[in-house]
């Protein structure tokens, strides 16, 4: 009822400022640093693409990092932009997929829908440049 304060159970979440959390990050941050340059001296901006797509299967803050200081260093704008849309999409079809393993069909297609919209907009603005 009203005026009841309702606990939520935060034991199982982690400080994103601990320093496990910070060297995780830092190693995440290096491997995809060296993983984007090595890949883009190799294949150009396709291995871009592709270690925006293997990013983002997990995260997507280390890949954009990346991306963001390559664009100072020569990397074109629109490789960027759709390197950090892929790494986006990405991600958001594993959760969208982890949603509906986890909250039944019904509810991972609405979220999944809603995904849908998100990531045809995205592109849309990347199309529209």
């Amino acid at each position: 009822g009203r005026g009841q304060r309702s606990e939520t159970n935060l034991d199982g979440l982690s400080n994103p400022l601990a320093l496990g959390t910070a060297l995780s990050f830092g190693a995440v941050l290096v491997g995809v640093v060296l993983a984007t340059h090595y890949l883009q001296l190799w294949f150009g901006a396709g291995g871009v693409l592709a270690v925006a797509a293997a990013s983002g299967v997990t995260d997507v803050d280390a890949l954009t990092i990346t991306v963001a200081r390559m664009v100072r260093d020569g990397l074109g704008r629109e490789t960027a932009a759709a390197a950090i849309l892929l790494a986006v999409s990405v991600n958001t079809v594993v959760k969208g997929g982890i949603a509906a393993v986890l909250g039944g069909g019904r509810f991972g297609l609405r979220v999944l829908a809603v995904y849908a919209v998100v990531l045809a907009t995205g592109a849309a603005a990347l199309a529209l440049g």
